[in-house]
Formats: structure tokens, C-alpha cells, sequence
């Protein structure tokens, strides 16, 4: 027999005996099996957990023994697919596991209705014919939302983290507002080779171009026909110019792409011209009647099945369906937004433990001689980042105790979330966590315990003097890509905020609530296994 198929229920699909003989007898045989795998899989914590999460929910479940199969065959995927313990799976272990009962292989498919133990001559022992599986899941939503509820139920003991969400279902589509451009690249592709050559499908082309790549709705370029001439685009070389269009209120301007400029000399060509413009054309490229109605003429070969002039409509003017949608989602959303910042602000002024936490910050008002510097730069609100070695040396040379590798460290993971999310006021809460990790206790966040978020909640409201500037001081000279580029030593990570309850308390807990969005963002990319703010964000925020 399989070692892998050992089942880890009772005969009557359930983890604990129930007071009967054989019930007894079974579970014996489990912890056999489960004392026979190697303790890295640490399969007897996995198995409590089942038996923990079967006891403490049962008044709360109708389908008990349909969870505890799911959960079952989890474990023994475990053990035997992934070799892993349940307790080191990541987010994307759970989908892959998900997708396997969706198409399990044949030796995990076994008849229904088979007993999971067999007595043979007086004596129980697993059923050789017992198989996890009798045929693949057709509700998977279904098995993700019980292993949401058991690994929500097993994240209080050992850490695990719930599986993703998953995909949105593909319904009909009442319109193409949302995939409209994508809907537009694909149809110009068909439509480059639908009967090249002739007029219309040439027209179409360079016009269907032209709107997509430089953003003008035909009816714009209608509207000014006689200014719409070859004078218009000024073309610098093969793949860069200018577009230039005089319109009643200044002139609209664009930059040619290269995506775009293979149908402008497609077009030209087809034309019979040169290659590039010449000053002395500048009649009017088309009528006013054959921008209108140049849609018209185009063929329907959209996969989709939408037409031409409902994909353009799409891309400068959603529907009204969707309008309304958005401006009644809009509207509920900045009042919810409102109603949501007035309670998290009335309980962050009158809760008791974070006033308490407030007053412990007052207390603590000592000097640590320890220079930060920023860990990314700023051009026009927007990230720019800063070469690693010049960080770690900065660094290390301003704090002489501070280890090289941990910098080091603490450098490559900053960047690592910068990959991931750029938003600036994250990556600003991000870099304080850093330095303050970094600086303070020696490791990266990384290597953060969920009782060390609420030392950096109480450093935040009232950090040191070296770490508080007054106004607003640069990054940087901002000469990046230059020899001469330079850090700032005057910048400080904080701002000085007025000494009051409520600025110090609010700013706090906006750094704690980015810090969490960072690490579910790394969790998700699967770089971590848990985030340790969400306890802690869940409790101010």
C-alpha cells in the first residue's frame, strides 16, 4: 500500500473517536502513521489543528464532514506532493493545491463509498483500496472558502496565511468601458491584414491608428478637418515626432510613438508619397463627411463582437451605464470614506489603551545619536531610486555599530517593495520602518514580531530629535544619473508636528496603516509568509 493514502479520519469521517471500539482503534492507527513521517512535516500539529478546528466550529457547521475532507486531503497533499509542513505553506501553495483537486491524478481517484479501514482476522488496518479522492471538485469556490475559514482558524497558532483570493468569474459583457483599449489593439491587429491594400480598410487603419495611439476621438479630428494635414506631424526620425493640431482653444499636442508611426508611412506609402512630410503638403489629409463616418466602413472582426465605433466611443466616453455606476459608486465611497475617518479618529482620541500609549511616548524622550538617510529619492513626487552601495555605506559610516550584512539587508528588501509598489506615501512609512529596524534593533523588518509593531506605534508618536526636521528639507541635490549627486544631510524622516494628541496620534497611525498595506503587498507577491501589523492595525485603524 501507498504510505501517502493513509487516511486521517475514522470510519466515520470524523478526527476524534466518538467512544466506539474500532473509532479507538482507528486513531491509533493514525498516530502511527503520523509519528512514521519525518518531523519536518510536523504532521502531529497539522493533525491537532484538524481535530482543534473540528471541536471549537461544530456548532457553527452544517457540512462538518464535507470540511474535514477537504482539509484532509490538504494534509496529505502535504506530506506527500509538497513534503512540507502545513504550517510553511505560502499563498501560492493553496491555489496550486486547489487547481490539483480540480484535475487530480488517477492514482489519488478511487471508487465512492470505500471504506477507509478494513479488519482482516481480528485486526483493523488501513484499506489498500481507499483513495482520497472519487473525482474532481466542480465547486472550487466552495473548497477555497472552507480553506479560508480552517487557515483563518489556524493562523492563531502557527502563523498560516489565508489563501488568495480568486479569480472574478468572466460574466456577459454589457460593454467594453474596461478592456476597451485592449479590445482596440487586438481588432487593429486583425484589421492590419483584413484586405490590405484596398482604400477603405488603408483609411481605416491610419484613422483607427491615430485615434488609439495619439488619443483624439474622430469627431475631434472632424471638427478641425481643415487644420488635420500632413503639417500636423512632425516627424524627427523612425520612431519619435511630434503631433501638432491648432484647435479653437490652443493647440493639442502629442507625442508620436513608435507603435504608431508603422501605420503613419503604411499610410504615406499607400499614398504613393516619401517617407516623411514634405512643408509643401498641407491641403487637408480628408473631408469632413469621411472622418464622421470613417467607422462605418470598417468590417466587424473584433473577437469580442463589438464594433469599431463602439470600441473608439469606449476609449474617450464610457456608456452611460457605466457612468452612473461610477458616480454612484463614488459618491457612496466618499461618504463611507468620511463617515469611517470620523469614527477611526474618535476612538484614536478617546480609546483608552492608545492613550495610554500615547503617554508612555511622552515619557520617552531620550537621544540616540543615530544619523538616518533616505533610502530613495523624489523627482516631481515620484520614486527615483538610489544605488544600494551608496545607501550601505552612508549608513554604516554614520552609525559605527551597525552590521554591514543587516544594512545590506534591510537596503535589498526597501527596494524589493519599491519593485513592487512606487506610491509615495507608502514607500515614506515604509523607509521609517526600515531605519528604525535597522538602526534601532539591529535587523530588518523582514525579521519583525507582531509585539515589536506597537514599539514602532509609540516611536513614531514622538520620535527622537535626530529623526524630527522642521519645514521642509530635500532628499537630495536631485543630480541623479551625475557624479556630483549628493544626499541631504539635513533630511529627517519625520516632520515637527505640533505637540497635541490628536496630530501626533493620527500621523502614527496613518505610518502603521501604510506599514500593514507594504506587507500585505509583499505577502501577496509571496515574499512573506504573515504580516505582523495586521493585529495591531486592525486594532487603531
Amino acid at each position: 500500500m501507498d504510505v501517502s493514502f493513509h487516511p486521517l479520519l475514522t470510519s466515520q469521517g470524523l478526527p476524534a473517536a466518538d467512544g466506539s471500539g474500532s473509532s479507538v482503534v482507528e486513531i491509533c492507527l493514525v498516530r502511527e502513521y503520523l509519528q512514521s513521517l519525518p518531523s519536518t512535516l510536523r504532521a502531529h500539529d497539522g493533525y491537532k489543528l484538524l481535530a482543534d478546528y473540528y471541536n471549537k466550529t461544530l456548532s457553527r457547521r452544517v457540512n462538518a464532514r464535507q470540511e474535514l475532507y477537504i482539509i484532509e486531503r490538504l494534509l496529505l497533499w502535504c506530506f506527500s506532493i509538497k513534503k512540507k509542513s502545513i504550517s510553511a505553506l505560502m499563498g501560492k501553495d493553496i491555489s496550486k493545491f486547489i487547481d490539483f483537486l480540480r484535475a487530480p491524478p488517477e492514482k489519488w481517484l478511487g471508487k465512492v463509498g470505500v471504506k477507509r479501514f478494513i479488519v482482516e482476522r481480528g485486526v483493523s488496518k488501513p484499506n489498500p483500496k481507499w483513495r482520497p479522492c472519487s473525482a474532481p471538485i466542480l465547486d472550487p469556490e466552495r473548497v477555497r472558502f472552507t480553506l479560508n475559514k480552517f487557515l483563518r482558524f489556524g493562523s492563531e497558532f502557527m502563523g498560516l496565511v489565508i489563501c488568495p483570493p480568486s479569480p472574478q468569474k468572466a460574466g456577459i459583457k454589457q460593454c467594453c468601458c474596461r478592456d476597451a483599449e485592449k479590445l482596440a489593439v487586438v481588432y487593429m491587429e486583425a484589421l492590419a491584414t483584413y484586405r490590405p491594400g484596398r482604400a477603405a480598410s488603408e483609411r481605416g487603419l491610419f484613422l483607427f491608428a491615430t485615434s488609439l495611439y495619439l488619443r483624439i476621438s474622430h469627431s475631434e479630428l472632424a471638427k478641425y478637418c481643415n487644420e488635420f494635414s500632413m503639417q500636423c506631424f512632425l516627424v524627427t526620425a523612425y520612431d519619435s515626432g511630434l503631433f501638432r493640431l491648432a484647435t479653437n482653444t490652443g493647440v493639442l499636442e502629442r507625442e508620436l510613438p513608435s507603435g504608431y508611426m508603422k501605420f503613419f508611412f503604411r499610410w504615406r506609402e499607400y499614398l504613393g508619397l516619401s517617407k516623411y512630410p514634405q512643408f509643401t503638403e498641407q491641403l487637408p489629409i480628408f473631408t469632413r463627411r469621411a472622418l464622421v463616418n470613417f467607422t462605418c466602413e470598417l468590417p466587424d472582426i473584433c473577437p469580442g463582437g463589438y464594433s469599431p465605433t463602439q470600441i473608439l466611443k469606449s476609449l474617450f466616453l464610457r456608456c452611460p451605464n457605466c457612468n452612473k455606476k461610477v458616480e454612484v459608486r463614488q459618491a457612496a465611497s466618499v461618504q463611507a470614506s468620511a463617515r469611517f475617518r470620523k469614527r477611526v479618529s474618535d476612538k484614536q482620541l478617546t480609546h483608552r489603551a492608545i492613550h495610554g500609549v500615547f503617554l508612555l511616548s511622552k515619557s520617552n524622550c531620550s537621544t540616540l545619536g543615530i544619523a538616518p538617510i533616505p533610502l530613495f529619492g523624489m523627482s516631481s513626487r515620484s520614486f527615483k531610486p538610489l544605488s544600494a552601495t551608496l545607501r550601505v555605506n552612508m549608513l554604516v559610516g554614520g552609525n559605527k555599530f551597525l552590521d554591514i550584512d543587516v544594512c545590506r539587508a534591510g537596503v535589498s528588501f526597501f527596494d524589493l517593495l519599491a519593485m513592487l509598489d512606487s506610491s509615495r506615501l507608502k514607500l515614506m512609512a515604509f523607509e521609517k520602518l526600515t531605519l528604525w529596524s535597522m538602526l534601532i534593533l539591529k535587523k530588518t523588518p523582514a525579521e519583525l514580531f507582531r509585539h515589536e509593531v506597537e514599539q514602532f506605534y509609540v516611536f513614531c508618536m514622538n520620535p527622537p530629535v535626530e529623526w524630527v526636521v522642521q519645514g521642509r528639507a530635500f532628499r537630495d541635490n536631485g543630480l541623479y544619473e551625475d557624479p556630483e549627486f549628493t544626499i541631504n544631510q539635513n533630511w529627517r524622516p519625520f516632520y515637527q508636528l505640533p505637540p497635541d494628541k490628536a496630530s501626533q496620534v493620527a500621523r502614527a497611525s496613518r505610518i502603521v496603516g501604510w506599514c500593514n498595506s507594504c506587507f500585505v503587498t509583499l505577502v501577496k507577491a509571496g515574499h512573506l509568509r504573515e504580516n505582523p501589523f495586521s493585529d495591531f492595525n486592525k486594532r487603531i485603524n
